[in-house]
């Protein structure tokens, strides 16, 4: 989400309330796991990545959470950053809007117990049919897709396939790390030599990807 005309960065709460003005098909937002109760909108897993705080979004109580302001291009706002609670509520406000609610997830590890996973559930419930939950980590999905079997779920593929211009630049703590026979990046051994035309090799990764979550909404 770009930084709107009022000066609001991304994942703050005056940037999606432009968004709900301007009746946007979806907003898309980043969330992170707090200590309790809660989830925080940063797409880093550090406190002083994104805002004034410092630490483990982790091990941050959401009442801690409140004081916390916004850090946008590594510079000091005083923009708060919102709870997930505080999205659904201001979505709330615009309960005929169409507008729907994309939440990126950005907690990769798994959770050592379900509360984290039925907390966003129960979080955006208000939102019914307005919400989905999307995530690079399959394995996510599928610990959310068994607990909520009617919750709408999106799998981005980029950390398993994805193209690259050449000399584009990217992030290199994340996957896929090689360039394969076809010319896409890709991990998987099916990407090693080319033994299938591109068509074939895409149709054969692009159907374990669609069934890899059931239902997937969004792929």
């Amino acid at each position: 989400m770009a930084m709107t005309d009022n000066g609001g960065p991304p994942n703050s709460l005056e940037a999606i309330r432009a968004c709900l003005e301007a009746k946007a098909a979806f907003v898309e937002i980043d969330i992170t796991a707090l200590a309790d109760s809660d989830y925080l909108l940063v797409h880093e897993p550090y406190l002083e990545a994104e805002t004034s705080g410092v630490g483990l979004v982790g091990e941050c109580r959401a009442e801690d959470a409140r004081s916390l302001t916004i850090k946008s291009r590594r510079k000091p706002t005083n923009f708060c950053v919102p709870l997930l609670s505080d999205v659904v509520a201001l979505f709330a406000e615009y309960s005929d809007s169409e507008t729907r609610l994309q939440l990126d997830f950005k907690n990769i590890l798994p959770f050592p117990r379900a509360e984290p996973y039925q907390r966003l559930i129960d979080l955006i419930a208000p939102l019914g049919k307005r919400a989905i939950i999307s995530t690079g980590a399959d394995w996510q999905l599928r610990r959310l897709r068994a607990l909520a079997p009617d919750l709408e779920l999106g799998f981005d593929i980029g950390n398993n396939l994805d193209w690259r211009a050449p000399g584009e630049l990217f992030d290199p703590r994340y996957p896929p790390w090689k360039c394969g026979a076809y010319g896409y990046w890709d991990d998987h051994p099916l990407a090693a030599l080319r033994l299938w035309s591109t068509a074939e090799y895409l149709a054969d990764r692009c159907e374990l990807f669609m069934n890899c979550v059931r239902d997937l909404s969004i792929f």
